[in-house]
């Protein structure tokens, strides 16, 4: 095996062109207001819309090419934060040619450039996995108070309360543990002892794009990327200083549509402010600040949020040592939240169940200190460090508390073997502790070493492989160390057309709270599993990408066809459950009912999914599109009846028919709290200054929930999710939800904005006993200096 490797990387450098008949191209790349020069911009060589060479400047703004064949090429030059440009140059055979480049810079915007797949940044036509990008100033129309809420709107990502799953991937778990990881800039940010997501608490007022990668992530990214990844990266300086401030003030309206469930007299909404501030303070200093206040006073009875959070980025360059960058992230925020867990009965969905409302005092930060080096060869160091506290304090039951410290750190490597070939390797470490008396007091350790390799083979394919190791500790116990590989290939079959095909492992380790969470609800019980074990998987899908110009819009076309499976999966059980060895029972008394995560079975899920994306002008309106549909096929692998039974399906109604076939094809078997169909569009028109749009959201009916919910109600007397089966027999099967937005630009300075969410005022619910936001109006004003 020692000896193959070698040779393996032999016959991939081989590949290359050889040395006869070239030339050399040289240069420097500038900034056309400050005249300097840019380090690490981008440089390709085409011809016929073939890539024939790629390279990128050093630290000190220069770039060379050698050993060119000697042709005209198209050159095209780009850089974060600058507007492209491309020009032709001919390569003559023995001379060096020389070109100075000078770029405009732009707004804040990385346009169609992701690192989700390959963990440096590349265009999205270049992934070998589906991949989505959605950019800040969506986000901004939207009047997005909840990065969340932004998240829901990509084409084949769906949220259950903070609960996300791409293409199916997962069910409800009521905030333990992920499937999907996100990360902020390039860290993780799953707290560390229930792993789960604090989307309120990313800095939202600083976001420059969201990267959605579909698939099995974790030789790049490790535990909790079974699904995928979501990347959250951070707006940062130009040469221009940009000062933002934002204020928001919406209310509710009449909860809901033929139902008017109406508890409150006057006024209720939320209101919050924003601010974002960056600068470039020297030559060798950037400086990025902002902070949000919001109060949410819920439609919901017992139930409010008031949070303030803030920010802080710093970036550093040497002043001696060229290439050499550092500096320290940073972010805060204290929150005080009244939680609604499930509704009453179902004449009362906005009344809490009793005993089950939490009010906590949330207290979380994080500091990132991080290191970059460029050296003068093109390679690229990489050292990143997270310190993430999060410190629950439950003021109804003090038992409930909670305090994690997360520690992380990652060193990575890349290297241009040559113009066409990347190497990208790097280790990490994840040190996490927990003190609590929810979960007890837990200690554990997460080590990783990875690499991966992107070659550009015979001008139009490009081959990725990557290999990884992975060792966890928890509380002195270790696991075996798991080995995963994924592999991947892109075609630029013509000029606008790309074909890819991937397959992946991944797998992920059960959170601190999913092991050992131990408390009540009210009538509710959670029961610890301690012997709850990682799940593992592998994803596979091909697909092809089609570039889409409509005079000066441009977008693309993107379709895949995808099967994910899961071994050992886990599942959030609702049942009853013995009390003494807390083993899941058929029946029993309210006193044994509860909920703990357990490995179930195996599961496949597969589907295709289909994205139309585009941003540009017809005539002389411009037009912003973003829209998908996914067909989803999620099913349990050899599943015995003891499983099924606790399925609970409307359409069979098997669940009352304990003499039905359960191997029937007329049993509706999907996957707990999953559906088959996802579509959604969103699309904005601009007009001088005039901004109008829209977006639609279509799910299809969830068969199956736990069956203990629909009969929870007899046992508890009506005061726990009572009514539920005949509140979903009454509801629409399938969810529609119409949102529209308009705004209006009265100058560069100051922009107007409003949004009506839920126009039809639908009734709805993502999961059990959780009533979605009735009809809502907010509005929006910006002020940019």
């Amino acid at each position: 095996m020692q000896k193959t490797i070698p040779y393996f990387f032999c016959f991939l450098v081989s590949l290359s062109f050889g040395q006869s008949g070239k030339g050399t191209l040289s240069g420097k790349i500038l900034d056309r207001i400050t005249n300097e020069t840019i380090p690490f911009a981008q440089i390709t060589l085409t011809k016929s819309d073939s890539i024939y060479y790629f390279t990128s400047t050093n630290s000190e703004g220069n770039y060379f090419f050698k050993n060119i064949l000697a042709d005209t090429f198209l050159v095209e030059v780009s850089s974060v934060g600058y507007s492209s440009t491309q020009f032709s140059k001919i390569i003559v055979a023995g001379q060096n040619r020389t070109s100075h480049v000078v770029l405009d810079p732009t707004e804040i915007s990385l346009k169609e450039y992701t690192i989700s797949a390959k963990k440096y940044e590349h265009k999205i036509t270049d992934e070998t996995v589906s991949s989505t990008v959605i950019e800040s100033e969506i986000i901004k129309d939207r009047i997005t108070t909840n990065p969340r809420d932004i998240v829901t709107q990509i084409p084949g990502v769906h949220t259950q309360e903070e609960q996300i799953s791409i293409r199916g991937g997962a069910g409800f778990s009521y905030g333990a543990g992920s499937r999907v990881l996100v990360m902020l800039d390039g860290i993780p940010m799953l707290a560390g002892d229930a792993g789960d997501i604090k989307w309120n608490y990313l800095p939202l007022e600083g976001i420059n794009q969201i990267e959605v990668l579909k698939g099995a992530s974790s030789v790049l990214y490790g535990s909790s990327a079974l699904n995928g990844v979501i990347n959250i990266r951070t707006q940062y300086p130009t040469s221009t200083p940009k000062t933002e401030i934002n204020f928001i003030a919406g209310m509710y309206d009449k909860p809901f549509r033929g139902r008017y469930l109406k508890w409150w007299d006057g006024y209720r909404g939320m209101q919050g402010t924003s601010f974002f501030h960056a600068r470039q303070v020297t030559k060798h200093f950037d400086l990025v600040v902002g902070g949000n206040f919001f109060n949410d006073q819920s439609f919901r009875i017992g139930e409010k949020e008031t949070r303030g959070r803030l920010n802080i980025n710093t970036k550093f360059q040497h002043k001696k040592i060229k290439g050499l960058f550092y500096g320290v992230n940073s972010n805060a925020q204290l929150s005080d939240v009244d939680l609604f867990f499930v509704w009453k009965e179902k004449d009362s969905v906005l009344t809490p169940s009793p005993g089950t409302n939490s009010s906590g005092l949330n207290n979380r930060f994080n500091i990132d200190p991080y290191i970059e080096y460029f050296a003068k060869n093109g390679d690229k160091h990489t050292l990143k460090t997270r310190w993430f506290n999060t410190d629950n304090n439950n003021q109804v039951d003090p038992t409930q508390s909670s305090t994690s410290n997360l520690y992380f750190g990652e060193y990575q490597f890349k290297k241009n073997i040559d113009t066409n070939f990347t190497l990208t390797s790097g280790a990490t470490i994840i040190k996490t502790f927990v003190n609590s008396t929810l979960y007890g007091n837990h200690e554990s350790t997460n080590l990783a070493a990875y690499t991966q390799l992107d070659k550009v083979m015979w001008k139009k394919l490009t081959f990725s492989a990557g290999l990884r190791a992975e060792y966890y500790q928890l509380n002195a116990v270790n696991e075996p160390i798991i080995p995963i590989a994924r592999m991947g290939l892109n075609y630029h079959m013509a000029k606008a057309t790309f074909i890819r095909a991937s397959i992946g492992q991944g797998y992920r380790f059960p959170s601190v709270a999913e092991k050992f969470a131990s408390t009540s609800l009210g009538t509710l019980s959670v029961f610890p599993n301690p012997e709850l074990t990682p799940e593992k998987g592998w994803s596979a899908e091909i697909g092809i990408k089609q570039g889409i110009k409509i005079k000066n819009w441009k977008g693309y076309i993107d379709i895949a066809g995808f099967i994910n499976e899961y071994e050992n999966m886990t599942e959030y059980t609702f049942g009853f459950f013995d009390t003494t060895t807390f083993e899941q029972k058929p029946s029993g008394s309210i006193n044994e009912f509860g909920a703990s995560s357990r490995n179930v079975n195996k599961a496949r899920i597969s589907g295709i999914d289909l994205t139309l994306a585009g941003k540009g002008k017809i005539g002389n309106v411009g037009i912003q599109l973003l829209a998908g549909y996914t067909f989803m096929n999620p099913k349990p692998i050899d599943a015995d009846s003891a499983y099924l039974s606790t399925f609970s399906s409307l359409t069979t109604n098997y669940t009352y028919d304990r003499n039905l076939d359960l191997n029937s094809d007329s049993v509706s078997d999907n996957l707990k709290y999953r559906f088959n169909h996802l579509f959604k569009v969103d699309v904005q028109l601009e007009y001088k200054k005039l901004n109008v749009g829209g977006s639609y959201r279509f799910n299809s009916f969830i068969h199956n929930i736990d069956e203990s919910f629909h009969i929870l109600g007899i046992f508890s007397g009506n005061t726990f999710l009572g009514g539920l089966e005949e509140y979903r027999r009454d509801q629409p099967k399938n969810t529609q939800i119409i949102d529209v937005r308009i705004g209006y630009k009265h100058s560069s300075k100051i922009k107007l904005s409003f949004v009506c969410n839920n126009l039809l005022n639908t009734e709805y619910q993502t999961r059990p006993g959780w009533v979605m936001p009735p009809r809502n109006f907010v509005f929006q004003s910006t002020f940019s200096f």
